[in-house]
């Protein structure tokens, strides 16, 4: 959440208001907690391990600023899901093949002529099956990403982990199990705060949010162009907006002419 709210600040020029700050705190905490939990987290490993946390902050730096990208060439350049889609496939397709051939001739890491001789039928069929899964998934964050913004993915990113939670559940003890739950839960909420589909109304947490920005926007364009006393609808709202300015003498008449 961090790299993404910071790429998409600069890049898409997106602004932070308070619920945002409330959801990024609060999922920090909730990730870090669910980590330490599920054992993925822990001095020791950090210790033993501090490479691999390395490449995964990295790695994960990267998937967000291409989710990012991918909306701006989306948003600015009117570039297609569908040609992201596809050029991104061809430049991964030509990197894959040019690294098999490096690994191949080192004879280090991966060599596609060992890989071939002992290829059998379910591999191909495990293959394919994979290939379709991934396009299908990446299909699915670029439409994503296309009709909404690149922190929906979350959404498809949470339900990954509970996804998990649940194929892992049965080697968690009770206690565990029941607190992860509960802050998957707490993280989804947060989630949903953020992308602004459940409001806070507390604090003026609500006041900024996109919806009801635009709403105020629309308020003050029908008082700038002095149309009164009409009925506005906006989403599940309806607002009447009448001229408070009106004297004394106008109410006056209006009450004779009745």
């Amino acid at each position: 959440m961090i790299f993404l709210t910071l790429f998409s600040h600069f890049i898409l020029k997106m602004k932070l208001y308070k619920h945002h700050f409330l959801c990024i705190t609060t999922n920090i905490i909730i990730g870090i907690l669910f980590n330490v939990l599920s054992g993925r987290l822990s001095i020791d490993s950090i210790k033993k391990y501090y490479h691999y946390y390395l490449v995964s902050i990295l790695t994960t730096g990267l998937y967000n600023l291409t989710y990012v990208l991918e909306k701006y060439y989306m948003f600015f350049k009117y570039i297609k899901s569908y040609e992201i889609l596809f050029l991104e496939g061809i430049i991964e397709l030509f990197l894959s093949i040019v690294t098999l051939i490096i690994t191949t001739n080192i004879g280090y890491i991966d060599n596609f002529w060992d890989y071939w001789e002992n290829l059998d039928g379910n591999e191909i069929v495990i293959f394919f099956v994979l290939t379709l899964i991934y396009f299908l998934d990446y299909t699915l964050i670029l439409s994503v990403l296309d009709i909404f913004t690149p922190f929906h993915v979350f959404l498809i990113t949470i339900v990954s982990e509970i996804i998990l939670f649940f194929y892992n559940i049965d080697k968690m003890n009770i206690i565990v199990a029941i607190l992860s739950f509960i802050l998957l839960i707490l993280d989804t909420f947060m989630i949903l705060v953020f992308i602004e589909l459940l409001e806070l109304n507390f604090c003026d947490l609500s006041k900024m949010t996109g919806k009801n920005i635009e709403l105020r926007a629309r308020i003050d364009s029908l008082n700038d162009d002095k149309i009164f006393d009409k009925e506005v609808t906006f989403g599940e709202y309806e607002l009447e907006i009448k001229d408070d300015q009106e004297t004394e003498t106008d109410l006056t008449e209006r009450g004779t002419i009745n």
